[in-house]
């Protein structure tokens, strides 16, 4: 008679939970402040850096920078040591576009740079995807 009681009630507490699982989260209503994309694919990062408002930083090694960089970039290796040092000369007051070969290092640097204060945005992607959109790289 007991396991005759409980199967209507867990089957009760299953439809609940699910039910409330289903439900549509809110978007945010005018006005409300809305949370700033961080991952730009190419024609956005591109845009974003016409803006010319931003400090332009790549995160890859030197060898890869001169394998063909994004104008206006300044190489900023992530890998390269202590990155406080690194970016200890960057601009807290404008904002930071940020790029590596794939996302992973641009990634970390980001989320770093996000921990110093920074407004910090980067290329979903990277570079690769930057010159899969057919988009211009120069070389030193």
């Amino acid at each position: 008679m007991k396991h005759l009681m409980i199967v209507p009630l867990l089957f009760a507490t299953l439809s609940v939970g699910c039910t409330q699982a289903q439900e549509p989260r809110s978007s945010p209503s005018a006005g409300s402040e809305q949370v700033q994309t961080r991952d730009l694919d190419a024609a956005s990062f591109q845009e974003r850096m016409r803006a010319g408002d931003a400090q332009l930083i790549d995160v890859r090694t030197p060898a890869e920078f001169k394998s063909g960089h994004l104008a206006g970039a300044a190489n900023l290796d992530w890998n390269g040591g202590d990155p406080d040092k690194t970016y200890a000369d960057l601009d807290k007051s404008k904002p930071v576009l940020v790029y590596c070969a794939a996302g992973g290092r641009s990634t970390e640097a980001m989320h770093h740079l996000q921990d110093q204060g920074f407004d910090v945005q980067q290329l979903d992607g990277g570079i690769a995807s930057w010159r899969k959109a057919g988009l211009p790289t120069i070389q030193e």
